[in-house]
């Protein structure tokens, strides 16, 4: 009973993963090119988007996949050497609370830390992934 409730509950987080991702895609370039400063509405759901995002990390840490020669990975070790030497890097980067870590009032900055956000859409390119 306990793994149709995993399979369940890892099944909506890959469909929750997917909406953030998507709604990176579209709201991301939209903020960069329209929107100087970040109002706490924005903060929050960035803060709330990188939680999920560091959230799919952990899960990548430990999550089965396929070899090249369609052989399912199982041992744990493996699983997170092969996603730190994948798509680790990727990820972290993407979730780096930019707007925690430059400060954003003075404008010489404020350009920076919107181009700064730039990092999340790589994430797309874990859609080909999927195919």
């Amino acid at each position: 009973m306990g793994s149709t409730h995993n399979i369940v509950f890892i099944h909506s987080f890959i469909h929750v993963s997917f909406r953030m991702l998507i709604y990176t895609t579209i709201i991301t370039p939209f903020r960069i090119s329209f929107y100087e400063d970040d109002t706490i509405e924005w903060i929050i759901v960035d803060t709330c988007v990188d939680v999920i995002f560091a959230i799919d990390i952990f899960f990548n840490f430990i999550s089965a996949y396929f070899d090249s020669d369609l052989q399912i990975i199982l041992n744990r070790k493996t699983i997170a050497w092969n996603y730190l030497k994948s798509w680790f890097i990727v990820d972290f980067i993407a979730i780096l609370p930019v707007q925690f870590m430059v400060d954003t009032q003075g404008k010489d900055y404020a350009s920076l830390a919107r181009l700064a956000r730039l990092p999340r859409l790589y994430r797309l390119i874990k859609l080909t992934k999927l195919n």
